[in-house]
């Protein structure tokens, strides 16, 4: 598939093909999966509301101190095959953050609200910085990760995945029980002070823009009728040191043949 820029915007993108679990997992023997074709829109926003089309999609995982592993100082990499739920991400690279006992124990940011058509969502209180860990266990995101650990590839099965591998591995914020966000809706994040009550004053909004608008195309004509997709802002990342929003925009779709011909427009 081509995939075609033509919008005033030039947003950053990178598209891929890939496997995901059915719903229900990828079963004991790791092959009910899908495949799918994936498209990923990186956007900023800054303080002031502007949006900004000069994010990079991120390929790898990103580290910016040592030690390179430590959660706080790192951006994960934007190349997820589908995220079944929202990831809300705060990222600072200080280190100069408070450790707390009781809980939260790991050092937290602050509150988040997300509101959708005027209707806010249950508070995510005192959201901890940083990423789930790929590794973390019982309960954790390797949990949902299947077996993993006895995972080889097959040349005759590259749709193969972990035995009862879940999409939900995918989602590494550390609060994923929010659906994803369109154009419109609003995340309000809040710092609080090291006592886990009083408010900082550091606060950030930001409003979802308009998505880009996506036209799937075969020999110069558009496909009828145009293929469904999982089409929404799944990551939603406050960069407290650059004081923006990093915000990924992707589009999920099964794959079908037709598609290795044609072309998708962003616009």
């Amino acid at each position: 598939m081509q995939i075609v820029d033509n919008s005033t915007g030039q947003y950053k993108n990178f598209f891929l093909q890939a496997y995901r679990a059915q719903s229900s997992g990828a079963g004991t023997d790791g092959m009910s999966t899908e495949k799918v074709g994936v498209l990923v829109i990186k956007q900023a926003v800054d303080s002031a509301g502007n949006v900004l089309n000069v994010a990079d999609v991120l390929l790898t995982d990103g580290s910016f101190t040592s030690p390179p592993d430590d959660p706080l100082m790192q951006f994960e990499s934007d190349l997820s095959v589908f995220k079944p739920k929202l990831d809300v991400v705060i990222s600072r690279l200080v280190t100069d953050i408070l450790e707390h006992d009781p809980p939260p124990a790991k050092p937290f940011f602050g509150n988040v609200t997300i509101t959708r058509n005027g209707i806010d969502d249950p508070v995510i209180s005192l959201l901890n910085y940083g990423w789930r860990l790929r590794t973390e266990i019982s309960p954790g995101r390797g949990d949902e990760a299947g077996d993993a650990a006895s995972f080889t590839a097959d040349v005759d099965h590259p749709e193969k995945l972990p035995a009862n591998f879940n999409n939900s591995f995918f989602n590494g914020g550390r609060d994923s029980t929010h659906q994803k966000l369109l154009s419109g809706n609003e995340v309000e994040f809040e710092e609080i002070l090291a006592d886990a009550a009083t408010p900082s004053g550091y606060t950030f909004h930001v409003q979802i823009p308009n998505e880009p608008q996506l036209l799937f195309k075969k020999e110069n004509q558009l496909i009828d009728p145009q293929p469904t997709t999982d089409y929404f802002v799944d990551t939603v990342v406050l960069d407290q040191d650059a004081n923006q929003v990093l915000l990924t925009w992707r589009s999920v779709f099964d794959w079908d043949d037709q598609f290795e011909l044609s072309v998708l427009e962003i616009n």
